[in-house]
């Protein structure tokens, strides 16, 4: 591995240029948009502004899924968010925030915890030309480790689950700084050869954190990609990717060079894919087979492959996706085994399944239920973290604008070399939102 003392210095005024950039470019659309009316061809819709009011009211057995637990947490959450978004044909805007106060009552204890409950704050912007396309997206969000969101609220619309890359590690108590900035740059999108230009920082701050694996990192990440098209029904593309790893101690690089066909079919897309990584660690290569199917009432897709990692190794990888809508509701579920990468920069082999269910009752009632479990295994020590989420929540619209929710969460983390942990959690929450056309 690489040292570098100046690691810190760098990761942050990079984050900090990235951040500063895209906040002063969404400054600059919101002022010219204001003074410079739209073409008449290119007007969709005027600005919205959003505000919405959630107040939520939990008792859990064990709030921090600690081995020990001291006993139950009572908790009251009032979240705050807002959004301002504003669209044309050829511009898209959104700014989006929230904030909220929470007060804790812990087991044990006869003070009463005040403090502001994970703030967050995320910027984007589009601009679609004739033949090109740009996206920035930017955001800033402080959680608690105490109170983290349940596996659950991780489950994408898709029923696939999206986790952070230090997700395995995130227990205990302390404070969790997340900073990132996301911009892409596609070129010739009218030609049979086209280009996309990539850039991404995500930057992680931890404060009082008891778990020693959490530390202070960046990644960042820089990515070309060409594109042809064969015919009408074959795409081909290979992209080069430079990406680093930056903490307080060391400095990882790793050179991929991924490559894919797509031929689009009637009734989806068959897809092939074939990667190669240069790490510091060693050689990653991988191979795939994927097929999308779109079925008269939902979607199917899955992948089938392997990978070869860094400590020689060869794991089987692979996706299956399903959804399913009906009259009243949407189905989801989801089963994926990949390499993924973890805290410190290691590589672990992530196993995860995600089901999801939504249903109307009555016009006036509905009903969510979540299913999520996630193993994530250090492909280097062999050790396993096991996660499982198990959510179940009732609607009922009071009124027009107000919404009562009350439902129970199961959560579970066993992990090598510490215990199982479980918490039992019911809420009963009220929200509104509030839109204005500006």
């Amino acid at each position: 591995m690489k040292h570098s003392r100046f690691a810190p210095r760098f990761r942050h005024l990079v984050t900090h240029m990235a951040v500063l950039s895209t906040l002063g470019l969404g400054l600059g659309y919101m002022v010219v948009s204001s003074s410079i009316a739209w073409a008449q061809d290119d007007a969709v819709a005027g600005p919205l502004f959003s505000i919405g009011l959630d107040q939520r009211l939990e008792s859990s057995s064990n709030a921090g899924l600690s081995v020990n637990p001291a006993g139950r947490t009572l908790q009251s959450n009032t979240q705050l968010s807002f959004g301002l978004t504003d669209e044309t044909a050829r511009n898209a805007f959104a700014l989006t925030g929230s904030t909220g106060l929470r007060i804790v009552d812990r087991a044990g204890t006869s003070d009463t915890d005040v403090s502001v409950a994970d703030p967050r704050i995320a910027l984007s912007y589009a601009r679609i030309g004739a033949t090109s396309r740009l996206d920035i997206q930017t955001g800033l969000r402080i959680n608690d480790l105490t109170f983290l969101r349940p596996l659950t609220d991780f489950i994408n619309p898709d029923g696939t689950l999206e986790l952070p890359t230090d997700f395995a590690d995130l227990r205990g108590s302390g404070t969790r700084q997340a900073l990132n900035f996301d911009a892409t740059l596609s070129l010739r999108e009218d030609a049979p050869f086209g280009l996309v230009l990539a850039v991404g920082v995500t930057d992680l701050d931890y404060t009082d954190v008891t778990d020693p694996e959490l530390t202070d990192n960046t990644r960042s990440d820089v990515t070309v990609t060409a594109r042809l098209d064969i015919t009408e029904v074959a795409q081909a593309t290979i992209g080069l990717t430079y990406a680093t790893y930056e903490d307080t101690d060391e400095t990882n690089a790793t050179l991929g060079l991924a490559s894919g066909l797509t031929i689009t079919r009637p009734d989806g897309a068959l897809r092939f894919s074939l990667g190669l990584d240069e790490t510091d660690a060693g050689i990653r290569t991988s191979v795939g087979v994927g097929r999308d199917l779109d079925l008269p009432n939902g979607a199917l897709s899955f992948d089938l492959g392997t990978v070869r990692g860094a400590d020689g190794d060869v794991d089987l990888t692979g996706a299956l996706s399903v959804t399913h809508d009906f009259a009243l509701g949407r189905a989801t579920a989801s089963l994926r085994q990949n390499l993924a990468t973890g805290s410190g920069d290691t590589e672990e082999l992530q196993t995860s399944l995600s089901l999801g269910f939504a249903r109307e009752l009555t016009p006036l009632a509905s009903l969510d239920l979540g299913l999520a479990y996630v193993s994530s295994q250090d492909t280097g020590t062999g050790d396993t973290t096991d996660n499982a989420s198990l959510s179940a929540s009732l609607g009922y619209a009071l009124t027009t604008d107000w919404t009562l929710n009350i439902g129970y969460r199961f959560e579970s983390r066993d992990e090598d070399g510490v215990g199982q942990a479980q918490n039992n959690t019911v809420f009963l929450g009220l929200s509104r939102d509030f839109d204005f056309s500006l």
